[in-house]
């Protein structure tokens, strides 16, 4: 009986002794490679914006306040198709489209959000969220503009005010059933 017991131990450290021997597999890696990276003009990347002046260098609405509505270009400089999406809470857009083949451009028209109430300062300062997507492609941006609230052209003739939607009208041509101008 201690024969077969010693042999039952023996079998049991024997199996665990090979359980206990590495493989021959990895976890990590290390490899040294060199890597460029440029920054360039919102003009020349892979998702371009363009508009008066970016062109020259330099980032889209850059500077001063501008006066409502403002327009830019969006161009895929990139060798795949891709579909643009902008977000803002204060403007709203009007885009010629979303998809975008290689080296396609929309044109991009950004107005005050009508809703929005004139604010004290005169100008309406937003955050322009532009996403680019496409087969493993994903670029973000963002640009920070700031528009001028459009004024109501003075009339010399009539009385001007603001709608609610943001437009002009005379209130005379409003009493008399005219509409916005």
């Amino acid at each position: 009986m201690k024969r077969t017991r010693r042999a039952t131990l023996a079998m049991i450290v024997g199996s665990s002794s090979v359980l206990a021997v590495d493989t021959t597999s990895f976890s990590t890696a290390k490899a040294d490679r060199d890597i460029r990276v440029a920054v360039v003009d919102d003009a020349d990347a892979y998702l371009g914006l363009t508009d008066d002046g970016v062109e020259d260098g330099g980032l889209l609405f850059e500077g001063d306040a501008r006066q409502s509505p403002v327009s830019f270009d969006v161009i895929n400089q990139l060798p795949e198709p891709i579909t643009v999406t902008l977000a803002a809470d204060e403007f709203q857009f009007d885009m010629s489209g979303d998809r975008l083949g290689p080296g396609e451009r929309i044109d991009v028209t950004v107005e005050i959000e009508p809703a929005a109430s004139q604010p004290v300062s005169g100008t309406v300062t937003g955050t322009i969220e532009i996403d680019a997507s496409g087969d493993g492609i994903q670029i973000e941006a963002e640009r920070d503009l700031t528009l001028e609230w459009p004024e109501c052209a003075a009339d010399a003739a009539a009385d001007t005010n603001r709608t609610d939607k943001g437009g002009c009208e005379n209130r005379s041509q409003t009493q008399a059933g005219g509409t916005d101008r």
